[in-house]
Order: C-alpha cells, then sequence, then structure tokens
C-alpha cells in the first residue's frame, strides 16, 4: 500500500514589525518552503498535488515580546482561524497539531499575514512561524 502523502514540508514563515507598531498592524509574511532555498511572499500549488496545513508552532518556551499571530489565506480569502502565538508554543510534548487539517487544493496560491496583537517596543522585532504541510499528489 502507498503512503498517503510525498513529503512533509516544514515552511519557516516571518516577518518584521516595525518599531512602535500598534497592535493590530499587518504585514505579508515572507517563507521558504526549505532552507536555504526561495523566499516567497506567496506560493501556487501545483496542479497534481493537494497540499494540508497540519501543524503550527513557534518553537521555545515563550512567545516574542510583540505577541503576534498568523493567519492563512488561500486564494484570496483569509481563513477564520488566527493562530495566535502563545497557543502554538511548542512544547515538552511537540507539536501543537490542528484538530483538522486545512486543504490547498492545486492550483490555488496560498500566503500568510501576520498581525501584532500587541504594541511593539522602540526596536523592529521579527516573529517566525513554523507550519507544517503534507504534500499529496
Amino acid at each position: 500500500m502507498s503512503t498517503p502523502f510525498t513529503d512533509v514540508i516544514t515552511a519557516r514563515v516571518f516577518g518584521t514589525f516595525p518599531a512602535s507598531a500598534p497592535a493590530g498592524t499587518r504585514i505579508l509574511a515572507s517563507f521558504v518552503l526549505k532552507e536555504g532555498g526561495t523566499t516567497y511572499t506567496s506560493y501556487t500549488v501545483p496542479q497534481q498535488e493537494v497540499w494540508h496545513i497540519a501543524r503550527i508552532y513557534v518553537p521555545g518556551s515563550t512567545p516574542s515580546v510583540v505577541n503576534s499571530a498568523l493567519v492563512i489565506v488561500i486564494g484570496e480569502v483569509e481563513s477564520p482561524t488566527t493562530f495566535r502565538e502563545q497557543d502554538v508554543l511548542q512544547n515538552v510534548f511537540g507539536y501543537v497539531a490542528l484538530p483538522k487539517t486545512i486543504p490547498i487544493p492545486g492550483g490555488s496560491t496560498f500566503s500568510f499575514i501576520l498581525i501584532s496583537t500587541a504594541n511593539n517596543g522602540s526596536s523592529a522585532l521579527t516573529v517566525t512561524f513554523y507550519v507544517h504541510m503534507l504534500r499529496m499528489r
């Protein structure tokens, strides 16, 4: 029997909030699908594939100073769920798995938006989320 997916992709999603950015500031995130690879702000899933977002996490035990949230955008539609940094912290048990995967159909373009949930301090601050996706053919 064949494996139901061909790859697990771990995207590193990141963005920098400017100094003194107020809560609610939205920025288009950059992301890489493999370390050392191309940096994207959007990516189109190949037509013959379906990707499923299965896990979202922030490594470590404490959120960044800015406190942020991640929004997934598929096509031009924002996901109704916002993933707050403090809710997806990686813990001793591993990653925070989503109760249900979020499918990205073949031919669809996806991107990520970062939203600050608190006022930023006097310095710019970069935040990073990791998104595990199952690539299915």
